[in-house]
Order: structure tokens, then C-alpha cells, then sequence
């Protein structure tokens, strides 16, 4: 079309040079706006064709980018949804010819935040399972100790990590060290905790509370545990049991509100009631009979 028109134009300029009259001229004219309609629609036709190629472009990013993200762990998806921001961004700023310096910094803080966060995630899982091994050989063991320490350390570290990321300079170089600091006091503690030697009987010691059950120890068969409550209400006839069978003497006082001997006094009491009604119900079926 554009090209049959063009023809149409040549001809049309022919004639009016053959003959410069008003006819060939609006004839010319004509020829000439037709052809100037044509190319403007030929032009439309290729600015949509190249919007189009340009959508179809970004689309296949799109997907491409969706593709990448599939299968990764949630530190890796976020890494990469930091380089294709920036990516967009610079290209943005190289078009409007904007200094990138400053988008360069953004960027590499962005990506050194989420590998912190990475890392501690890994060691979040590593105490984790320092903290099974704990359990599972006791903590006062040497083993345990061992583990209790790694895991301090774990936690220590990644404590101060945090702090260095969260907290504004100079602050979180304060906050970093007073966390150190309060990590190293806990490593102590637990190289100090004595693993209990009960043998012979006696108190629990070391941490925790009275049903936490953060204290392992070694037991005999047929060795018996009473628990924290009970200890404290019956101390010093618990403790005159174990000396009775040859144990150590554990009582340093009287039991709560110094009821323990009154509650002894009247099982004792009460035992004799019940031998006393044995032998009273013995006499009473021989007079039967």
C-alpha cells in the first residue's frame, strides 16, 4: 500500500510539472496527504508492535525472576529480591544519569543484613540441637558441659551480631560488648556446675526451679525421688530415713512453718490407732465364735 501510493505521488508530481495548473496541483496535494496517512498508520502499527515487544520483554523477566525464586529458602528469596530492586534502580538512575554511589552502599548494607540474618539462623538450629545433646547427657556431665558451653558461645555471638545490626553506632558497639560480656558470665556458671554425687543421698543442688528438671543425676535401682515439695515439708524425717539406712544426714532444720515433727507425731499416732483396732477386731470374732 505504501508503496503503490508512493507511485501515485510521482505520477502526480509528472503531471503538474508538465502542466502547472490548479487541477495537478490539489491532485498533487491530495497524492502527497494520502501518503503522509499511510506512513503515519505504518508508524502507529510499529510503536504498538514495539510497546508490545517491550511488555513481552518485561513479562519474560517477570516469569524468569518468579522462576528463580522458586525452590530457594526464604534468606536466598530475599537476596534475590535485593539484587533485582537494585537492578531496576540503577538501571533507572544510568538512564536519568544519576549518581550510583549511594544506591551501591544501600545495596551492599541490604545484603550484609540478610547474610547476618542467615547466619543466625544457621546457629539458631545449631543450638538448638546443642541443646538436645544437653538433655540427652546431662548437663553436669563433662559431655553436657560441653555442649552447654557451644551453645552459649552460639547464642553469645549471634546476640552481639544482632546488636551490631539493630542498634545505631556507637551504641550497638556498647550493647555488642555488654552482651559479651553477659555471655562469658554464663560460660562460667556452667563450667562451675558440679555434677551431684548421691550415692549416699542428700539435697539437689544447682539451678532451675523445684519442676524444671534442669539438674541430671545418677540413680540406683531401687532408689527412690521425692519431690522438691515434699523435701521441704518432710526435710528431717526424710533425712533421718536415709540415716537409718545408712545414708548421709542431710536435714538443716525443721521442715515448713516447723510442722514436720507434728505430722510425724501424728502418723505415729495413728498407727497405733490402727494396730489397736487390729487387735480389738481379732478379739471381738474369737468371743464371737
Amino acid at each position: 500500500m505504501l508503496a503503490l501510493q508512493q507511485i501515485q505521488v510521482k505520477a502526480a508530481q509528472i503531471e503538474f510539472n508538465k502542466l502547472e495548473n490548479q487541477e495537478n496541483l490539489i491532485a498533487l496535494t491530495e497524492a502527497q496527504n494520502e501518503l503522509l496517512a499511510i506512513e503515519a498508520q505504518i508508524t502507529g502499527f510499529q510503536s504498538e508492535q514495539l510497546t508490545n515487544q517491550v511488555s513481552l520483554q518485561r513479562e519474560l523477566q517477570d516469569v524468569k525472576k518468579e522462576l528463580a525464586l522458586e525452590g530457594v529458602s526464604e534468606r536466598e528469596r530475599e537476596l534475590l529480591e535485593v539484587e533485582q530492586q537494585y537492578e531496576e534502580l540503577f538501571r533507572l538512575a544510568e538512564k536519568s544519569g544519576t549518581d550510583i554511589t549511594a544506591l551501591e552502599e544501600q545495596k551492599a548494607k541490604a545484603i550484609r543484613l540478610i547474610r547476618n540474618q542467615q547466619t543466625r539462623d544457621a546457629l539458631d538450629a545449631a543450638s538448638e540441637s546443642l541443646e538436645n545433646m544437653k538433655q540427652i547427657m546431662g548437663e553436669e556431665t563433662n559431655a553436657g558441659k560441653a555442649a552447654a558451653v557451644a551453645q552459649a558461645t552460639i547464642n553469645t555471638y549471634s546476640a552481639a551480631t544482632a546488636a551490631l545490626d539493630d542498634a545505631p553506632v556507637p551504641f550497638n558497639f556498647v550493647l555488642a560488648a555488654t552482651t559479651i560480656a553477659a555471655g562469658l558470665q554464663n560460660i562460667n556458671k556452667i563450667l562451675t556446675v558440679q555434677e551431684p554425687q548421691l550415692a549416699q543421698g542428700g539435697m539437689v543442688g544447682g539451678y532451675g526451679t523445684g519442676t524444671s528438671d534442669s539438674v541430671s543425676a545418677r540413680l540406683s535401682k531401687g532408689e527412690s525421688v521425692i519431690n522438691a515439695r515434699s523435701t521441704r515439708m518432710f526435710k528431717p524425717l526424710l533425712s533421718a530415713i536415709n540415716e537409718a539406712g545408712g545414708g548421709r544426714s542431710f536435714a538443716s532444720g525443721e521442715g515448713v512453718g516447723g510442722t514436720t515433727m507434728g505430722v510425724v507425731k501424728a502418723f505415729v499416732v495413728a498407727d497405733d490407732m490402727t494396730k489397736q483396732q487390729d487387735k480389738m477386731s481379732k478379739i471381738r470374732r474369737k468371743a464371737t465364735i
